[in-house]
């Protein structure tokens, strides 16, 4: 799979996921990311509550893709009308059996954020940061 198709999946998949979430399928949830056996159901106001923090990638800026053995990081930027301040998100993938899936929470995304930079400089997080590796439990 070349990275533009990748990149289309991979969208594919996290808008498919936030769709359920926000619709309180929880049953489809696991089409699209690995839910860990014995996760507690959340209730429609926790969800309601988490909708927030689920990043919403029409609010954001694609910077790039990286692979790494078996799974690929989608890398953005938020967008902001601000010049000052600059937040990068990664939303990681598993690929497994020719299929991609959301890597399954707490590893499921992350972000860092500076108030003092400035765009330019976001997209050099994506190697420095640690909050942003593709591993990151590693």
């Amino acid at each position: 799979m070349d990275d533009k198709a990748l990149k289309q999946e991979l969208e594919r998949l996290w808008n498919g996921m936030r769709g359920a979430f926000a619709d309180y399928r929880l049953d489809d949830i696991s089409k699209y990311a690995d839910v860990p056996a014995g996760m507690p159901v959340p209730t429609r106001q926790q969800v309601q509550q988490f909708m927030g923090f689920i990043p919403d990638l029409s609010k954001m800026e694609f910077i790039r893709i990286v692979r790494q053995k078996d799974r690929a990081g989608y890398y953005a930027q938020v967008k902001s009308s601000d010049p000052k301040g600059a937040e990068v998100v990664v939303i990681r993938f598993r690929e497994s059996g020719g299929t991609w899936k959301v890597v399954g929470a707490p590893d499921s995304f992350s972000s860092y954020s500076d108030d003092k930079a400035g765009p330019a400089e976001a997209s050099k997080w994506v190697e420095s940061e640690p909050s942003l590796r593709l591993f990151p439990s590693a």
